[in-house]
């Protein structure tokens, strides 16, 4: 299950960590209690980090929840293969180029290298 949820969407005194980790856990329990299935639960600010702290969670054993705190610290260690459109074959071009993480390509010095890296689209 991803959740997305943005500041503006609720008010409160609490913290917004605080908060999320509220609903997420309920969210949880209340499938439990309804299914007897667990279910992982990942936060982010955006469907695709949402989706990414859901299979981190499900990476590590199975069910849980997993909030993105800070979306450029948790995108920095995510393997580029875990990134849509990212298959076996551009993973394997990729690494040829000693590219594995998100941050692998933040630190290149150019776009153009990276493009060609890639290839015509």
């Amino acid at each position: 299950l991803e959740l997305s949820l943005h500041r503006d969407d609720f008010t409160t005194n609490r913290t917004m960590s605080e908060v999320v980790n509220d609903i997420g856990n309920k969210i949880r329990r209340d499938i439990l209690d309804a299914t007897e299935c667990t279910v992982s639960v990942g936060i982010g600010p955006n469907k695709l980090l949402s989706k990414l702290a859901t299979d981190k969670v499900k990476g590590a054993g199975g069910d849980g929840l997993y909030l993105v705190k800070d979306s450029k610290e948790f995108l920095s260690r995510i393997k580029l293969r875990n990134l849509p459109g990212v298959g076996y074959r551009l993973e394997k071009k990729l690494e040829e180029h000693n590219l594995s993480l998100v941050s692998d390509v933040w630190i290149m010095d150019d776009d153009t290298e990276l493009c060609s890296i890639l290839g015509k689209t």
